[in-house]
């Protein structure tokens, strides 16, 4: 005992010495908290009444929502910022009660018992998002889970929206069979405050991750979209396992949780890479950097590169024992830098073998720019790589991947910027893993989203499985227990671990309470999920199998063990054991152990209503799976098809590779399907567009015309042509023999010209023609790395935007105010269809007023000789065109005009005008644009 009062002494001193330092340094730098505005506004309306009373007067009424998760400081603002006949609550003592911010139950009972006895209590409890079939598991369950349960009246009789021949309400078991045979799992926890040192389960069963895999596979062959499914977990630990199985189905999943940036699967690739560059002997790291998808390094390279490292691991051994004394065994690398000098004891392929000397030919320039450059540039260099964004996009989910990455190397910035050195980032990343920053949540796309139960609070799907139920659930109790009632002046404290524990005080009254209170939350939280479903409901965990015999001759039936099962009392089972699955208490409630299917077998069962709210009984399918007797789902065998959304590229069967590839390379060369015998090289895969997606990208694929100017906000646009030859025009600017810059170039420095003087309220366009010096600046400042710029080829820049700068277009401009005169403008807009968003940048913006939208296009093509510019535009840029006026449309322009400019022919601009019943059209255009160049092959 007095161990035990001393070592609660000292942890008080620390919390009250921890208290005073934060109190100091908050007012040593004038901030505030959050909960220093509650209770300093606490404080004020306790020691002004008068403070209070001016606040009350100022509302009518005062609506409080979510009621069950205020705490006590809020209850008491709530009670001095309104009288009780003016204020409004409502809440849901079901939902699960945020204890983490002090809230509890009781508050919102007290204040339901206050309303109930002056007549103003109004029971809710109607819905109309679930099924009656789901009201009628519900109002079962709660019934028997929960003290003075209020059942749920309505719900809906509607079918489903899919094809899928089963009823709504689903039980999926997934058996937990004995690790071999003749042995099973040793006993469960007593499932309490597991203060016993017992290890914390795995994330999810594997079987059980692939069922789920399986399952939502077959929701969408029934039609199911994969944003119409959640899966809803208790806690986070299984997230990453379920996000991996769909993913490995070709499933797109998003999971709506907080993930450690750097545990995700691209940040580890990059840092295999910055690993390897920094030590390419390490074995480890160099293997991951082969890998990253820039390279296309597969299999076919690794598989023989590592037989043939173990021949010369092998060849290392046998040697003499002086040989082995005068060096050291071969790393990987030395193994891979000897194929450069000697021919492979292993056959490599050809095509591996030079996607293995690429993968070199990197990470030895890599090693070599790292002398001077930090580790930000090495990762800005690899997210340049066309074959690298390429390949990240494809993969399921590629938008969030990138984002990932994109995340990955500012924070790189970051640590580069703090002083950081590519060896010293390497550290932090270990030491930063679990703890560091978070991956990107994008939670936009067709994706089935993962999720926990506390986050769909307040959300609905058409499909909700609840999986991970058989799972146990942390139930740990802090050393030291307080009554979190204020009032209270009760503590208890635990010493020592395991059987040998001793609680001091009140600790076993308090464990107790904790537990029951653990309990309720955790039953409170399975009515929260069965209620988020709007159409069906899948519930799916793991239960063991019952075992018969003893000793050596101890095995498994087919049947689940009724003996893990859970009752639900006041006090007793589930409330004294938190920490069971809440499968063991679910199941049971739903329906009695003699009428649960055998292993491998399903059955309907009968599900009703002990409240009388939903008077029909509900039909729920109940399935046993046995993941090693029955059959792996045919969705998940290694010959399925991978499931695509409709009308996404699919797989030809011929090649392996998209159906739009194969055509490609059909056409290519029909005489190959005349010789059947004949070797048809497998094609290149699509070549994903990225999001948002630039008009010049688009054009380049399409073979279309793209301006000799710089790119319009795709930095990353490859570089290599796909399908058609995109034409690049050349400028216009007169006799520039002498000149070294190309057309692109010039025409970025007319543009630039163009750009600087019509901007501000006094645009130089409206003063004074440009100057030679002023190209060069522009030059100097858009393109510093280009050669010299002589008077000659300047001037002749200077009199190209002279001669746009006194069309009527920029007269037009001029007159503009500068409030409405945009120039160089860029533009984002969504065609719909989850297609990616399309970017661009305009020339000239101009607000007329009323509605009406006019856009320029300067052109500083070379016109050949009798080439009207209608015709340049008719051939090259009716795309750009419909563009351009359907992001003005859609930003609430009622007309717009589009105008392109031709320096070599100002005198005869082409000018076409839409409205808004153009809207459907260019819509319609455009996302037919997009969908043909995503299915063009890229040329190699």
């Amino acid at each position: 005992m007095p161990h035990g009062v001393q070592e609660l002494a000292l942890r008080e001193a620390l919390l009250v010495a921890t208290a005073r330092a934060y109190r100091r340094l908050k007012r040593e730098q004038a901030v505030m908290d959050f909960d220093d505005l509650l209770l300093t506004l606490l404080d004020l309306l306790r020691r002004r009444p008068d403070v209070g009373e001016r606040l009350r007067q100022r509302f009518r009424h005062v609506l409080v929502d979510e009621f069950q998760d205020t705490n006590p400081v809020q209850l008491a603002l709530v009670d001095l910022l309104s009288a009780p006949e003016r204020r409004f609550q409502v809440g849901d003592r079901l939902q699960a009660i945020y204890g983490f911010r002090h809230a509890t139950v009781r508050g919102f009972d007290a204040a339901a018992e206050r309303a109930q006895e002056v007549g103003g209590r109004l029971a809710l409890d109607e819905t109309f998002r679930c099924p009656s079939d789901v009201l009628a598991l519900t109002n079962r369950v709660g019934a028997r889970a929960h003290l003075d349960y209020q059942p749920l009246l309505h719900g809906h009789d509607r079918p489903p929206a899919d094809g899928r021949a089963a009823p709504v309400v689903e039980l999926h078991v997934v058996a937990e069979l004995p690790d071999a045979p003749g042995g099973r799992p040793g006993p469960e926890p007593p499932g309490g405050n597991g203060d016993d040192g017992e290890p914390e389960p795995p994330p999810i069963d594997p079987d059980e991750a692939g069922h789920v895999a399986a399952l939502v596979r077959e929701l969408l062959a029934a039609g199911r979209a994969p944003g119409e499914i959640a899966l809803l977990v208790r806690r986070t630990a299984p997230v990453a396992a379920l996000e991996r199985a769909l993913l490995g189905a070709g499933i797109d999943a998003v999971p709506v949780v907080a993930a450690p940036l750097l545990e995700t699967l691209e940040v580890r690739e990059l840092e295999a890479w910055l690993r390897a560059v920094a030590n390419p002997y390490d074995d480890v790291a160099l293997l991951g950097a082969l890998r990253l998808p820039t390279a296309g390094v597969d299999a076919d390279a690794l598989v023989p590169l590592a037989a043939e490292h173990r021949g010369a691991l092998d060849r290392f051994r046998e040697a003499s024992p002086e040989e082995r004394g005068r060096a050291e065994p071969p790393a990987l690398w030395d193994t891979l830098r000897a194929l450069d000098r000697e021919p492979a004891t292993v056959p490599i392929p050809d095509a591996a073998r030079d996607a293995l000397d690429l993968q070199v030919v990197a990470l030895l320039r890599h090693r070599g720019l790292a002398r001077r450059a930090g580790p930000a540039d090495l990762l800005a260099e690899i997210r340049a790589d066309d074959a690298y964004r390429a390949a990240i996009l494809a993969r399921p989910g590629g938008a969030r991947r990138w984002a990932a990455v994109a995340a990955f190397g500012d924070w790189v910035e970051a640590q580069e910027a703090a002083g950081d050195d590519l060896l010293a980032l390497t550290r932090r990343i270990v030491a930063d893993r679990a703890d560091g920053p978070s991956a990107p949540v994008l939670t936009d796309g067709d994706a089935v989203r993962i999720t926990t139960i506390h986050r769909s609070k307040g959300l609905e799907w058409p499909v909700v499985i609840c999986c991970d139920l058989g799972s146990r659930i942390n139930a740990d109790r802090p050393r030291i227990l307080i009554d979190p009632d204020p009032a209270s002046d009760r503590v208890g404290m635990r010493l020592g671990t395991g059987p040998d524990a001793v609680g001091l005080w009140d600790h076993e009254a308090l464990k107790a309470e904790a537990d029951r209170t653990q309990s309720e939350e955790e039953r409170r939280l399975l009515h929260v999920a069965m209620t988020r479903a709007k159409e069906r409901l899948i519930l799916c965990g793991t239960w063991p199998v019952e075992v018969e015999g003893s000793g050596a001759d101890k095995r498994p039936t087919d049947r689940l063990d009724p003996a893990r099962a859970v009752a639900v009392a006041p006090g007793e089972g589930h409330d004294r054991e938190p920490r069971r699955p809440p499968l063991r208490w679910l199941l049971p409630l739903i329906a009695d152990p003699e009428v649960w299917p055998r292993l491998g077998e399903e059955a309907l069962l009968e599900v009703a209503d002990p409240t009388g709210a939903v008077e029909r009984p509900a039909t729920a399918r109940m399935l046993v799976r046995d993941p090693h007797g029955a059959p792996m789902p045919a969705a998940l065998r290694p010959d399925a098809e991978p499931w695509s959304p409709a009308g996404a590229p699919r797989e030809d069967a011929a090649t392996g590779g998209p159906a739009g590839a194969a055509a490609a390379s059909r056409l290519a060369d029909p005489d190959d399907d005349d010789d059947p015998g004949r070797h048809r090289p497998v094609p290149p895969p699509l070549l994903p567009l990225p999001d948002p997606v630039s008009y010049t990208l688009l054009a380049q694929r399409l073979g279309l015309a793209t301006d000799p100017v710089a790119s319009d906000g795709d930095d990353n646009a490859p570089a290599t042509t796909a399908g058609p030859v995109a034409s690049a025009a050349t400028v216009a600017t007169g006799d520039l023999a002498g000149d070294p810059l190309d057309g692109r170039s010039r025409g970025t420095v007319v543009h630039g010209l163009l750009e600087r003087r019509l901007v501000g309220r006094d645009p130089l366009a409206g003063r004074r023609p440009p100057t030679a010096a002023e190209a060069r600046a522009v030059l100097a400042e858009e393109l510093p790395d280009a050669g010299p710029l002589d008077d000659a080829a300047a001037s002749a820049l200077a009199e190209t935007a002279t001669r746009l700068e006194r069309t009527p277009a920029a007269r037009r401009a001029l007159a503009t105010a500068p409030d409405r005169r945009h120039v160089e403008r860029d533009v984002l807009f969504d065609v719909g269809g989850e297609r990616p968003l399309v970017q661009g940048v305009v020339d000239l913006w101009l607000d007329e007023g009323d509605g009406r939208v006019t856009i320029v296009d300067w052109k500083t093509n070379r016109l050949d000789d009798g080439q009207a510019p209608a015709d340049v535009v008719a051939d090259g840029y009716a795309l750009q065109c419909r563009v351009y006026a359907l992001a003005a449309l859609l930003s609430g322009a009622r007309e717009v005009e589009v105008g392109f400019v031709f320096a070599q022919a100002p005198d005869d601009p082409v000018v076409e005008r839409f409205d808004a019943g153009d809207e459907p059209r260019l819509r319609a255009a455009v996302a037919d644009a997009i969908d043909r160049a995503q299915a063009i092959v890229p040329r190699d």
